[in-house]
């Protein structure tokens, strides 16, 4: 069975199990950032759909020469209404699927292609998103018609998105994860801002997993 079918299948049994990612030894660490470039239409049925929105994910550091290989990006039900087609920019040769949680979260489940080394990008575009338009102006909240519930995005902010970035192990022969949140970077040049600023939305701070040592 050749790695990268492993490599999904790993990605599979994560979601099917809900195993906590954290389990597995963070080979590389990755900072992932959100732009909503795209024209904004609003919509009848109380949405808002976005022409396009672009992700990026940095690998800062990678360990025993480790790569990115695989990335879940969750998109939350009370948010997101619908996702459009996704495309891979750089590398172009990705490829990914989406699949739905039994309470209607949406992952949208990448995997290589070329992997992404040290100081490399993924970055792709998702067309057509639509997300219900209170979501745009509301740091939380139901959307659901029950305005006195609040914090109902375990987020709190709709673009501090959870991920999971998967990588091969380098030269040890075992895989590893590492987790964190998007951050809204709406202007290109915002990327230049790779640090404490744009990381500290969402939670106040990124999600990050322990870097135990390995024994030897």
């Amino acid at each position: 069975m050749s790695k990268y079918v492993m490599i999904l299948l790993g990605i599979i049994v994560f979601f099917g199990t809900a195993i906590p990612s954290s389990l597995a030894y963070p080979n590389i660490e990755v900072s992932g950032y959100v732009s909503p470039v795209g024209t904004y239409t609003s919509n009848p049925d109380g949405t808002t759909t976005i022409s396009e929105v672009i992700y990026r994910f940095h690998v800062e550091t990678a360990d025993y020469g480790a790569k990115m290989c695989g990335l879940s990006l969750e998109f939350e039900g009370d948010v997101f209404r619908e996702l459009g087609a996704v495309t891979f920019l750089n590398p172009a040769d990705w490829m990914s699927f989406l699949c739905t949680s039994s309470s209607g979260n949406r992952y949208e489940v990448c995997y290589a292609g070329t992997m992404v080394g040290a100081d490399g990008w993924l970055n792709f575009k998702v067309s057509d998103v639509t997300l219900y338009t209170p979501a745009l102006t509301k740091a939380s909240g139901d959307f659901n018609g029950d305005p006195s519930t609040i914090e109902s995005w375990s987020e709190g902010q709709i673009w501090a998105q959870s991920f999971v970035a998967y990588d091969d192990g380098g030269y040890y022969p075992f895989y590893g994860s590492d987790g964190g949140s998007t951050a809204h970077a709406p202007e290109p040049a915002s990327l230049l801002l790779l640090g404490s600023g744009l990381i500290g939305l969402g939670w106040g701070a990124r999600k990050k997993f322990p870097r135990p040592k390995r024994d030897g």
